[in-house]
């Protein structure tokens, strides 16, 4: 599968969410928080990312596993991170739309469906023994996937029902070294996938993620 058109360039950097970020609570990282009694200040993630996608029946990124539909995106990690972030919200915000330096398909913006929503579910695996590029030209057998992150509810989005997986570099041992990686994005009532969503992504240090696509094997 080829990743559909994007209508905005890809850029990454702190400047390049924020007029989103004007919009939306912002999105800190774990590393270096602090903590004043109930009050948690999060430092931004050096490297952040916008992606814009609504979902329509017979989406080219949706895939089924074990009878469930996931949103499937796949991207290479070159450098070992301190720290990766993950968010969803599904439905965009209003007055939520991309600027400069984000991603956003085709369909985002033709979509009929994009105040729809779900209750969105984030996973994020790596897959193993697959961390060098050339290891990807010489091995099309689909990998085995290690879970490193999981979560349906949030408590500290708006929108509870939205997702969050903050990821940090040898804690509960799970290792963000190079390698190739999935997000996968379904909804957590096992409906069917239909809706806008806005993924964030943030890294530490300020490591690229490859363009994020639809079949590693393009990676």
């Amino acid at each position: 599968m080829k990743l559909k058109v994007f209508t905005t360039i890809f850029l990454i950097g702190i400047n390049s969410t924020i007029s989103t970020a004007q919009r939306l609570s912002p999105f800190g990282s774990e590393t270096n928080k602090r903590v004043y009694g109930e009050q948690v200040n999060r430092n931004p993630y050096d490297a952040s990312l916008s992606y814009f996608e609504c979902i329509d029946p017979g989406n080219a990124f949706v895939v089924k596993e074990n009878g469930k539909e996931y949103y499937t995106l796949y991207f290479f990690i070159e450098d070992t991170l301190t720290e990766a972030g993950f968010r969803v919200l599904s439905p965009v915000p209003e007055l939520t739309s991309p600027n400069k330096g984000h991603l956003a398909t085709e369909d985002f913006y033709n979509s009929k469906n994009k105040s729809k929503g779900f209750n969105s579910l984030l996973r994020i695996s790596k897959a193993d023994g697959l961390e060098k590029r050339k290891e990807l030209l010489n091995d099309n057998s689909e990998p085995t996937w290690k879970l490193i992150g999981e979560n349906d509810d949030s408590k500290e989005m708006d929108n509870q029902e939205n997702s969050l997986i903050r990821i940090v570099n040898e804690k509960n041992n799970i290792f963000l070294w190079p390698g190739l990686y999935r997000i996968q994005i379904s909804s957590a009532d096992k409906k069917e996938l239909i809706g806008s969503f806005l993924l964030q992504t943030g890294t530490i240090p300020a490591v690229q993620l490859s363009p994020l696509v639809a079949d590693w094997r393009k990676l």
